[in-house]
């Protein structure tokens, strides 16, 4: 019985953070901007469009149902993953707090995901709800908490980005610039060369040239990765390269070898092509998970997938020209709701 109240006052908490509700047609009004209002009247002093350092490290605090994430170290141990429900919108900003906050001036990546209304209806469906009988439809209250969370968090973006100084976005431009650089400082041994072609960073070794990172541009265009840089042939995509990017379109040469993991993680692709005589033998561990694109092909040369790199894919069918799944490919490879069309043969 204690446990039972205890969770109800939690139930209370979480109707009273998201406005008052009523019975009539059309009910559920959930007023976003007192709860950021709130937030920012109490404890924000500045915030700024930016991408955030890769050092320090993870912590979580919950702030009116919002969460908020301190400085990614980059790495599996401290990343959030959070599969299928995925991130709604991820707005990286520098967040300092007032005195007597309570909390420290850091780095924040403020972070709306789904995972929180996620939580919040798991531990709503674990409660007696006739305890709380007053009507509510908590099917028709989620619904409408996840669709009108993700339009609203999409205005304060744009006003967020609206409000910034043509010099501070200069800064921004200088800052993200340099945090790509730092990113693929690990890759950097036995480098003769790092070239940047198309807003691809390439990193060129004696023997072979890499795809290290993609400088997502303003525009949404097809990208098309070389073959070659100075006679040198690109042979590798680097893990990460492509990892939340939005683009056109994808053309990888017959000369990539190796897909590493997480390359295209998250990533919105329409079409990714991979050129005639593909030479690709090995994409990674979850190279494009949770990616959205519309078609991708996948070649006969491929001899190694490995665990979860198409799972949670939003695609309506991948298309694989072997017969069967070979016996380098993980038995987790792909999602179970995905349709796989084996053999496929291209035009």
């Amino acid at each position: 019985m204690k446990t039972i109240k205890i969770m109800t006052l939690i139930l209370l908490n979480l109707f009273l953070l998201f406005g008052c509700f009523s019975t009539e047609e059309n009910p559920i009004e959930i007023d976003y901007e007192s709860i950021l209002d709130t937030f920012w009247e109490n404890y924000l002093i500045e915030a700024t469009y930016q991408n955030i350092e890769s050092s320090d490290m993870i912590e979580e605090i919950n702030i009116l149902g919002y969460y908020y994430y301190v400085k990614d170290l980059g790495d599996d141990a401290t990343r959030s993953y959070i599969g299928d429900e995925g991130i709604l919108y991820n707005l990286h900003a520098i967040i300092k707090f007032k005195e007597g906050s309570n909390l420290k001036p850091q780095y924040y990546n403020y972070q709306w995901i789904s995972r929180t209304l996620y939580g919040q209806q798991s531990l709503q469906e674990r409660i007696n709800l006739e305890i709380i009988d007053d009507g509510i439809d908590l099917t028709e209250y989620m619904s409408v908490l996840k669709s009108d969370s993700h339009n609203f968090i999409e205005k304060f973006k744009s006003e967020l980005i609206d409000d910034m100084t043509e010099e501070s976005k200069l800064e921004t431009k200088i800052y993200n610039d340099t945090y790509m650089y730092e990113q693929i400082n690990p890759y950097l041994s036995n480098v003769n060369n790092i070239i940047e072609r198309d807003n691809i960073i390439y990193l060129v070794k004696e023997d072979k040239a890499i795809v290290a990172r993609y400088k997502e541009s303003e525009e949404f265009n097809e990208v098309v990765i070389l073959s070659e840089i100075d006679g040198i042939p690109v042979t590798e995509i680097y893990p990460k390269a492509f990892m939340n990017i939005k683009i056109d379109g994808l053309i990888i040469p017959s000369t990539i070898e190796v897909i590493g993991e997480e390359s295209f993680t998250y990533a919105t692709c329409i079409g990714i092509i991979f050129e005639d005589n593909s030479q690709l033998k090995v994409i990674g561990r979850r190279a494009f998970y949770g990616a959205v694109f519309l078609e991708i092909t996948i070649p006969i040369s491929v001899e190694e997938i490995g665990e979860s790199a198409f799972e949670v894919t939003r695609i309506n069918r991948i298309r694989v020209e072997a017969i069967e799944k070979p016996d380098g490919w993980s038995d987790y490879w792909v999602g179970d709701d995905q349709v796989v069309i084996w053999g496929y043969k291209t035009e």
